[in-house]
């Protein structure tokens, strides 16, 4: 009998390992800090160092374990392996160990000695390390007893393909467990779909992945076209799939999900908190931005014709960057030697002003601040009405648009459509709270350097 909701569970395990990870990371810093304390002062008393001590270890919790989480260091946990969580890791333990050293030049306390920092600073990678080691090792073992592995069965549709089931197989991290591989290039067309319902139902498998050379592949949109029997999650590896998710740093072997009960239907939790979070940064960023919008909006309306703003399709906000006399189609992935760019225009893509009217939309609930982002109509009506193609964007449209995404911090215009419907479809299965936040702070470095934006 299979287990059901097999896609909720892999989420719930990736859950229980990133807090289990996050309570290591805490733990760590006390040792740490207790380690150093003992060292400098050749004693210890656990009355003394608590009440002398307790604030920095507070703060460097807090600090360390906020910015691992929103640097995406416990989303990975699950997935990556040791050199690539520790690497993770790097980031925010050089950024936390900056912030710390400048608080504590600004706010001195006696009781802080340079003898106890420095060695807290070189003692936490020591144990770190230790304690992550032992994690993985743990999970190593929990792995090879089949504990949260996804019983797996692989479709190669081409030679592009064939490597996957040997990457799967490349460590523990993985997560799956493949009991099949059926090369269709082998088989009789008819027999296709016979022989996967046969692997799928022989195994009692979880998991149904297709390997092959582009999400645009003929013979994947004839075997996705059909539902499976059971609760089959469907997942999809190609080579820009894996070269588009580890340019983001999310080392995700099994690529992206096509479908499956738990990928696109959220936890009543995470909707309420990212409805409440959406409404209040929102409002928050529309009184401090609006002056400054205004002020825009008329200088638009100085250099070209019209108000200086503009509704698309169901009505997202946009500041107009373009002069009206020389075409005003508005698509997504935008040119960088489009003659309808105006001067002001062409500064606001580059730092993506003319997106932030689209505030309104979030504050109103038609939009978010994390998730796809919206397709205009000229776009969409250029999308094939049947295909792969078509259904992945059928899937990306569940999910609800956003004012920034995995696109728009991966390089926005520089990527492809294919690219971007990966991500999104990446997003739509793994969407957190901490994984908003942690793209929500790319953001920021995004729009500041422009890059992609034309």
């Amino acid at each position: 009998m299979k287990t059901p909701n097999s896609s909720q569970r892999e989420r719930t395990r990736r859950s229980l390992f990133a807090s289990l990870t996050a309570l290591h990371d805490s733990i760590v810093i006390f040792f740490s800090l207790a380690i150093g304390y003992a060292i400098n002062f050749q004693r210890f008393s656990f009355e003394r160092f608590f009440s002398q001590q307790w604030k920095l270890v507070l703060y460097s919790t807090v600090l360390y374990v906020g910015l691992s989480a929103t640097l995406g260091v416990y989303r990975q946990a699950y997935t990556s392996a040791l050199r690539l969580q520790v690497a993770a890791a790097a980031r925010s333990y050089t950024l936390g160990t900056l912030i710390i050293f400048a608080t504590l030049f600004l706010f001195r306390n006696t009781y802080y000695s340079n003898g106890v920092l420095l060695t807290y600073i070189v003692v936490i990678p020591l144990v770190f390390l230790t304690g992550r080691w032992i994690l993985d090792r743990l999970r190593a073992t929990l792995y090879k007893r089949k504990w949260g592995l996804e019983t797996t069965v692989v479709v190669l549709l081409d030679e592009e393909g064939s490597g996957l089931p040997q990457n799967l197989s490349a460590g523990p991290f993985v997560g799956f467990d493949v009991r099949s591989v059926i090369d269709i290039s082998r088989l009789d067309t008819t027999l296709v779909r016979q022989s996967i319902d046969q692997a799928l139902a022989a195994h009692d498998a979880t998991c149904l992945m297709f390997g092959t050379h582009s999400i645009d592949s003929p013979l994947l949109s004839d075997l996705i076209a059909q539902p499976y029997a059971g609760n089959i999650m469907i997942r999809l590896v190609t080579p820009e799939v894996h070269e588009t998710l580890t340019r983001m740093r999310l080392y995700d072997f099994g690529g992206i999900a096509l479908s499956g009960p738990a990928r696109v239907v959220i936890g009543t939790g995470y909707r309420a908190l990212k409805r409440v979070f959406d409404a209040v940064l929102s409002t928050v960023l529309v009184v401090i931005t609006s002056p400054f919008l205004a002020i825009v909006a008329l200088a638009i309306r100085l250099e070209s014709a019209g108000s200086g703003w503009s509704q698309e399709g169901w009505e997202f906000y946009y500041l107009i960057c373009t002069d009206g006399s020389k075409g005003s189609a508005n698509t997504l992935l935008k040119s960088p030697d489009d003659p309808r760019i105006t001067g002001i225009g062409r500064l606001m893509r580059k730092f993506s002003i003319d997106e932030l009217p689209q505030l309104l939309n979030v504050i109103r609930g038609e939009m978010s601040l994390v998730g796809p982002r919206p397709l205009p109509l000229v776009d969409f009506r250029k999308l094939p009405s049947t295909g792969a193609v078509a259904f992945l964007f059928e899937r990306r449209a569940l999910v609800k648009p956003g004012l920034t995404g995995l696109w728009q911090i991966s390089g926005r215009s520089g990527l492809n459509f294919q690219q971007m419907v990966i991500l999104d479809l990446y997003y739509a299965e793994n969407q957190t709270f901490l994984f908003d936040l942690e793209i929500l702070f790319e953001t920021i470095p995004a729009v500041i350097s422009g890059r992609g934006a034309y």
